[in-house]
C-alpha cells in the first residue's frame, strides 16, 4: 500500500490491439479514501499502449462542487468526472452534458477548459465563436475570474483542489 493506494500488479494472456504482443500488464489500483475509486490499467511492454477503466468503490448519492477559480494555482485543481458528470462554467455560458458515450475523465481545471477551446475551433470557424474563444483564453491567462461547476447524480465525480482553492460542496 503506498500512500491509501492498494496496487497489484501481473501479466495476462491479453493481445495488445496496438502491436499484437501477447501478455499485456494488468496493474489494478485501489483508492479507499474519501473518493473511493478502483483503477485497472492495461500497459504494453513492447509499444506503450494504455488502455484504463475507472470503477467507484463508495454508494453515495448527488454531489454538487462549485470551484471559485481566482488564482493561476486554482487551474490544477485535480478533477474526475464520471460518466455522469455535468460541467458548467456560467461566465462562458459553458455546460458540458454526459451522454450513453461519456467516458470518466480525470485531468485539471485547466486540462478540461483547454479542451473545450480545442474542440470548439475544431467544431465551428472562428468567426463564429470568436467572443467565446477570446473569454476562455481570458480566463487561461487569470484575466477573468470563473466558476466550475460539477454535478454528479451518482456521486462518483470528485475534486482534490490546491491549498488556498475555493470549493464549496454539497451532498
Amino acid at each position: 500500500m503506498i500512500d491509501g493506494i492498494e496496487v497489484e500488479s501481473w501479466s495476462t494472456e491479453e493481445i495488445c490491439p496496438t502491436c499484437g504482443l501477447k501478455g499485456l500488464e494488468l496493474r489494478h489500483l485501489v483508492y479507499k479514501k474519501d473518493e473511493g475509486f478502483e483503477l485497472f490499467i492495461q500497459v504494453c511492454p513492447k509499444c506503450g499502449f494504455k488502455e484504463h477503466e475507472f470503477m467507484d468503490v463508495l454508494q453515495r448519492g448527488y454531489v454538487k462542487y462549485t470551484i471559485h477559480v481566482k488564482r493561476a494555482e486554482d487551474y490544477n485543481t485535480l478533477i474526475y468526472r464520471s460518466p455522469s458528470g455535468l460541467i458548467t462554467i456560467p461566465e462562458l455560458g459553458i455546460e458540458i452534458t454526459p451522454t450513453s458515450r461519456t467516458l470518466p475523465r480525470i485531468t485539471t481545471i485547466e486540462g478540461f477548459m483547454t479542451e473545450i477551446r480545442d474542440r470548439l475551433l475544431a467544431l465551428f470557424s472562428p468567426e463564429e465563436i470568436n467572443s467565446k474563444i477570446e473569454k476562455l483564453n481570458e480566463a487561461l491567462k487569470g484575466k477573468l475570474p470563473i466558476t466550475f461547476v460539477l454535478e454528479d447524480k451518482s456521486g462518483s465525480s470528485w475534486v482534490k483542489p490546491k491549498e488556498g482553492t475555493l470549493v464549496e460542496k454539497i451532498r
